[in-house]
């Protein structure tokens, strides 16, 4: 199909914004159920691969074919697994019945325009993660707590009674240990149970993980050692890309294993661990180096992303010029205004933590500075300013003349 300029189409955004790439949509429409995904520009009927039993699935594919309208398509969800036939059968017409109302507004709405959102996001989270495995939902608001408990009630009434309201009078992050799981999360090491623990940096092409075995030695055997050590790291470390909701390419440097025994066994725990995760992971063989390769679905930014800000001062490097390398930077400033013949008075503008380090002293450093370049040097504190910069302006109009002087 090929799309012609000034055409209208429909499209659905299935990838929010992260860093500098903008959202991702596509044209191949998919509306999300409890239990169902209807596809309305698709024939095929797909079911998730973590449905295991090959007569649930004969089952479930039996039942959506009875009821599926000619022209569209279907996916058939984990949580469809078991749930009797009227469940089913509601989701769909609920999916059907908001595609219809979708082609009305088509026909009635001056593109660009949205034509539908998704449920809540609170209701959303429900939708996709409230499973059998889950044993309680506890909310601390009560309109929360009333619009899970409606969504549930009609969707998976026999997760009905799951759904409980916290009224404690402590906070609920603190009740269940949350808040430092939270801290946790944000932190590059990571303590492994009774063995070594774990290093995650993430850059802008991909995410390092690297696994170190601290002062753990139960056996007089290395291999054992590594072992231990590697199992207990290819545990935390699937839980940490979930919980920092971690994507793109993963790459885990373990402990050196040399019997490809030990090395099978290590990559078979990987993806049985990942087995638990939502997003699409790929998983490979270890290479001669101890290095496994990771591919995680990217759907949105990475928690560490979305809780904290690019530090002003360092630039988002994690560290800052050395206070010498700045008062030499600011001299060799001088040395080439002077130079050029300019007015013997300036205002130099650093940052307040700057300025405390370029006064302190009886004979300061900014007074060394005057003395030896004959310029009398006004100082100003400027709080929006990072550590590693300054500005000097003129005395009579405050025009900034530090790039004319500059490098």
């Amino acid at each position: 199909m090929t799309i012609e300029r000034g055409q209208d189409i429909i499209v659905q955004i299935i990838k929010e914004p992260v860093a500098n790439k903008g959202v991702r949509v596509t044209s191949k429409v998919s509306l999300p159920g409890r239990y169902l995904v209807l596809l309305p520009f698709s024939k095929r009927i797909g079911v998730s691969k973590k449905i295991f039993q090959f007569r649930e699935k004969k089952r479930l594919k039996a039942i959506v074919r009875q009821l599926l309208p000619e022209g569209f398509g279907l996916i058939i969800r984990t949580v469809a697994s078991g749930q009797e036939e009227n469940l089913i059968r509601d989701d769909l017409k609920k999916l059907i019945d908001t595609w219809n109302d979708i082609q009305n507004s088509v026909k009635k709405i001056k593109p660009p325009s949205i034509l539908y959102k998704d449920v809540s996001t609170t209701n959303s989270v429900v939708r996709d993660l409230f499973r059998d495995d889950i044993s309680k939902v506890i909310v601390d608001s009560r309109k929360i707590y009333k619009e899970i408990k409606g969504y549930v009630d009609t969707t998976s009434p026999e997760f009905s009674d799951k759904v409980d309201i916290y009224n404690g009078s402590a906070p609920l992050f603190d009740v269940y240990n949350v808040e430092k799981q939270i801290e946790e999360s944000l932190q590059k090491k990571v303590w492994l149970k009774n063995s070594g623990y774990v290093v995650i940096e993430t850059t802008e092409a991909m995410t390092v993980v690297d696994v170190n075995s601290g002062k753990y030695a139960k056996s007089k055997d290395q291999e054992q050692n590594s072992l231990k050590i590697n199992s207990d790291a290819a545990r935390e470390v699937a839980r940490q890309l979930r919980l920092r909701d971690i994507g793109g390419i993963i790459v885990i440097d373990f402990i050196d294993l040399y019997e490809e025994q030990n090395k099978r066994r290590l990559h078979e725990e990987l993806r049985r661990e990942f087995r638990k995760d939502r997003a699409k992971i790929t998983v490979l063989p270890m290479t001669d180096f101890g290095l496994v390769q990771i591919t995680r679905q990217r759907i949105r930014q990475n928690i560490f992303h979305r809780v904290s800000d690019q530090c002003p001062m360092c630039d988002g490097s994690g560290r800052v010029q050395s206070k010498m390398a700045f008062i030499t930077e600011i001299e060799r400033w001088l040395q080439r205004y002077a130079g050029g013949g300019g007015s013997k008075f300036v205002i130099l503008c650093v940052n307040p933590l700057i300025r405390h380090y370029l006064t302190s002293g009886f004979i300061n450093r900014i007074l060394r500075l005057c003395l030896k370049y004959m310029i009398f040097i006004k100082l100003e504190i400027d709080e929006e300013l990072p550590l590693s910069e300054f500005r000097f302006l003129t005395i009579k109009n405050k025009t900034d003349i530090t790039e004319e002087y500059g490098m």
